[in-house]
């Protein structure tokens, strides 16, 4: 189960596991990737100028998404996985499969288990915009 909301970290609880992630600044404006399990803090590879950003828990896996300077990333049980250039700010895993959606050079993209996958803007597809009282071009 995931939450979040206005001012709160994104956190997941499984079992009687609660986990939040987020970030700390160093010495005023170099940022850690961190996370709390049950209220304990614990640092993610990865190094400075770092950030998790969202979480999934699926069984005994631990999944968290963000960047590492400008290297999308997610850590599965704290393991680093590097995505190529960009930043992550989702992640669900189902089953096998782990998606991962971000942002690089502003052009939204997913990852699925580390393939990633270009996101067509609304404007290139060229269709109406349609809304229940009807469509808009």
């Amino acid at each position: 189960r995931m939450i979040s909301g206005p001012g709160c970290p994104v956190c997941a609880v499984s079992g009687s596991d609660v986990y939040v992630v987020g970030y700390e600044r160093w010495r005023g404006s170099i940022m850690s990737a961190l996370y709390w399990k049950n209220g304990s803090a614990g640092v993610l590879a990865g190094g400075f100028d770092s950030m998790a950003t969202a979480i999934d828990a699926s069984g005994t896996d631990v999944y968290i998404c963000g960047y590492a300077g400008a290297t999308a990333i997610y850590w599965r049980n704290g393991e680093a996985v590097r995505l190529g250039p960009g930043s992550a700010r989702a992640i669900v895993a189902d089953g096998s499969d782990i998606y991962v959606a971000g942002s690089f050079a502003r052009r939204a993209l997913y990852w699925k288990n580390q393939s990633r996958n270009r996101l067509t803007a609304f404007w290139e597809t060229k269709q109406p915009l349609t809304t229940k009282k009807g469509c808009y071009d």
